[in-house]
């Protein structure tokens, strides 16, 4: 009876924890930011208040509503509208983010440094009737809920173009719909592309089996990484805030293997909130897609990151990560025996070798997706679907 007692306390204050303050962090994050929140609302009264100018050129980047937190897919979003504007301004094109149509949010995105400003998609529609040529990029969750309606005023927007493309944002292989439910994109023009995150699914097979042309946009690394030495470290373990069945029993046995050290979920945070996090950490554990900015990133902070491979998302030719488990179960097994090791001594002879394997593509990674995305505008993909 007593340890059903503590049971239901230890989840009660679990809920605390995931719920209340990750939200109080948010708050207080997005107050403390309130004076450039307002001062990219009035950049974008300004624009709003031009008159209508018919027959531009536009590329258009549909970003999340209610997406309030940090996120991968969101920094290639802001990264690409960046890039996009830099490329095309020679050829007379206006980039813009907006939310989906009827829907708003902030104007702008406060968690990633940035300028971008995020209209609502109607605003857009005012602002440039009868566009000559139009780029739409659709996050892959929204591509098969987004201009469904035949008859609704974005549809006809997106009709009165001379020139339209649709792009879908394949950021995450497992949220891309099925082939059939993009079949009214391919309805509204036959230029529906893909762009890809990962190189494990940017296949001549994912080509055909969606039936659009393929382009591997690769991830891009932030420009400079707070390294912290061992000795500056923290007893930290910090984890991401992805939902996971098996994060419960595998932080548990960590708390029970190393009671000295302090627990951190990273959730409510900037992105250079985030670096600092993970730079003071000692281990980083993605429980997400386990390819991503918490495995990586960490080990480019002078951290160690650790994860599962999955291969959905993990490159195919990835090896000599000793903190990449085969599933969950050997994560819980062998990680306390992994942590003992490298604290033993070992600790920075591992981030050095890992450290020299993914500083060098830095600024290589900027390079190679600034290709990438001219590419993709001059219509040079990686694949093209095979006619059945």
């Amino acid at each position: 009876m007593v340890s059903q007692y503590f049971h239901a306390i230890i989840i009660f204050f679990d809920k605390i924890r995931r719920n209340y303050i990750p939200y109080s962090r948010k708050v207080f994050f997005l107050f403390s930011r309130r004076k450039a929140i307002r001062n990219t609302f009035l950049q974008r009264r300004e624009l709003v208040l031009q008159p209508p100018r018919e027959g531009a050129k536009l590329v258009l980047l549909v970003f999340p509503a209610g997406v309030m937190s940090i996120s991968g897919g969101l920094f290639s979003i802001l990264n690409i509208a960046m890039l996009s504007r830099k490329l095309l301004a020679k050829l007379g094109y206006k980039v813009f983010l907006a939310y989906p149509p009827g829907r708003y949010g902030l104007a702008s995105y406060p968690y990633f440094p940035n300028t971008e400003i995020i209209y609502t998609f109607e605003q857009i529609m005012r602002l440039f009737p009868s566009p000559d040529h139009l780029v739409v990029h659709i996050p892959e969750y929204y591509s098969a809920r987004i201009f469904k309606r035949a008859k609704s005023d974005e549809v006809r927007y997106l009709q009165s173009a001379r020139r339209l493309q649709i792009n879908i944002l394949n950021q995450n292989i497992l949220l891309m719909p099925a082939p059939e439910l993009l079949n009214h994109l391919k309805k509204l023009t036959p230029d529906v592309t893909q762009t890809t995150a990962h190189s494990a699914y940017t296949t001549p097979q994912h080509a055909t089996a969606w039936g659009t042309p393929l382009l591997h946009l690769a991830p891009i690394f932030w420009r400079e990484y707070p390294f912290v030495p061992w000795a500056e470290k923290r007893n930290w373990i910090a984890y991401s805030p992805d939902v996971n069945p098996h994060a419960r029993m595998i932080l548990a046995t960590l708390r029970s293997n190393f009671p000295d050290f302090r627990f951190i979920r990273i959730s409510g945070v900037s992105y250079e909130q985030y670096l600092n996090i993970i730079s003071k950490s000692k281990y980083v554990i993605s429980f997400g897609e386990g390819w991503d900015g918490y495995f990586w990133e960490a080990h480019l902070c002078g951290t160690i990151g650790c994860a599962v491979h999955n291969t959905a998302f993990f490159p195919k030719n990835f090896k000599g990560f000793p903190t990449v488990y085969t599933s969950f179960a050997h994560m819980n097994r062998q990680l306390p025996e992994d942590i003992r090791h490298y604290e033993n001594g070992m600790y920075m002879q591992y981030i050095h070798a890992k450290y020299a394997i993914l500083h060098p593509n830095i600024e290589r990674s900027w390079n190679r997706f600034e290709k990438s995305l001219m590419d993709f505008y001059q219509q040079r993909y990686d694949f093209y679907p095979t006619p059945v």
